[in-house]
């Protein structure tokens, strides 16, 4: 089988090291390189800044690379039960405005998510509730999510081969807010050519489907010389490690609100992303900017510690410039359980963890 299968489970944001560029034989070694780590060292904290605008909905769906959301996701240490989060923010004046979120993380044995409820206590009082389900080998199989400001209900079931590989997907949407009870209700069935490099989605409805039955999306996964997916539409450029360094989005350059962005990439000695720049040329009817501009520092545990917003949305001036600064504390194990941010001397917001472990 050609090195294309090698290349698919790696992340569509992380390029795959030139250790990983090995010719695959069999689908085994599909599913022994899915669960092998990267020779780069990001980190994945809450305030990590990731790669924007890079996303393929449907090559991360039939990869489930950076999707996997399990403790290494999240960056985390140990053989973590639960963490419950929470967020208070303070005022000006250092006077605890009281608590803008909380969160709570359940995972398994293997590691691997089970629930995650977000409440945010703001004058939306938005709140999330997410399921996650898993097969005999540990691949996600069910995502059932609901949230509690609409009543909405989404539901999503996966199916794979016996590669790894989804082939199936059903996903059914309830909407409380509207009163209606199915909105849409439909499965996605992927047809993979031998080598898995293209495929066709073929939607077929099960009730209310905005997708003819007859409708077939093909598409074709193509990759450079050493292994990195060629994203349609964006030129990368990447440094002697295989890591983007930049890249230029053209979908529509030149038409109005046809996205066109240009993205350069910095990394510190440790691999972690320490600045990242956007120049954002797309034709837009208001004067709105997705121009940003940030620098970061981090600890030897790749941990956050220093961000400065050197420009930000809405046409912000470089005068707008504000630098953030984090403080940890740390359990036993290595997880932090406090977090506080702050400007300046002043501290904006203090969130605490409670971990539990299972023995």
């Amino acid at each position: 089988m050609r090195q294309v299968l090698t290349i698919l489970i790696c992340s569509t944001i992380y390029s795959c090291s030139n250790s990983n560029l090995k010719e695959t034989k069999s689908s085994d070694t599909l599913v022994t390189n899915a669960e092998s780590d990267t020779s780069l060292n990001y980190s994945l904290q809450p305030s990590h800044i990731e790669l924007p605008y890079l996303g393929n909905e449907t090559f991360d769906k039939v990869t489930k690379g950076k999707t996997i959301k399990n403790l290494k996701y999240f960056g985390l240490r140990g053989k973590i039960k639960s963490i419950t989060e929470t967020e208070n923010r303070y005022r000006s004046d250092d006077t605890n405005s009281g608590v803008i979120s909380e969160k709570t993380f359940l995972f398994n044995e293997e590691g691997s998510l089970t629930l995650y409820v977000d409440g945010d206590t703001n004058v939306f009082e938005k709140s999330l509730v997410e399921h996650y389900y898993y097969n005999s080998i540990n691949k996600l199989s069910k995502i059932r999510s609901k949230s509690n400001s609409w009543n909405d209900i989404n539901l999503t079931i996966s199916e794979y081969d016996t590669s790894g590989y989804l082939i199936n997907e059903t996903l059914r949407f309830i909407s409380g807010y509207t009163g209606e009870d199915v909105l849409y209700h439909y499965k996605v069935i992927y047809n993979y050519t031998d080598d898995y490099a293209s495929l066709d989605l073929k939607f077929q409805p099960i009730t209310r489907v905005f997708h003819s039955e007859d409708e077939i999306t093909s598409y074709r996964f193509q990759f450079d010389s050493l292994g990195n997916y060629i994203r349609p539409g964006i030129k990368m450029s990447y440094d002697k490690m295989n890591r983007p360094v930049s890249y230029f989005i053209d979908y529509g350059c030149g038409k109005n609100s046809g996205l066109c962005l240009s993205v350069i990439i910095k990394y510190d000695n440790r691999g972690n992303i320490d600045e990242l720049k956007i120049d954002d040329k797309t034709i837009r009817n208001a004067l709105w900017s997705d121009n940003q501009h940030y620098k970061a520092k981090f600890n030897n545990q790749d941990l956050l510690i220093e961000k400065t917003i050197l420009t930000g949305n809405y046409g912000k001036s470089n005068n707008d410039n504000m630098t953030l600064t984090y403080d940890y504390e740390f359990d036993n194990i290595g997880n932090w359980i406090v977090m506080k941010t702050y400007h300046d001397t002043k501290l904006l917001s203090n969130t605490v963890r409670e971990i539990t472990y299972y023995l």
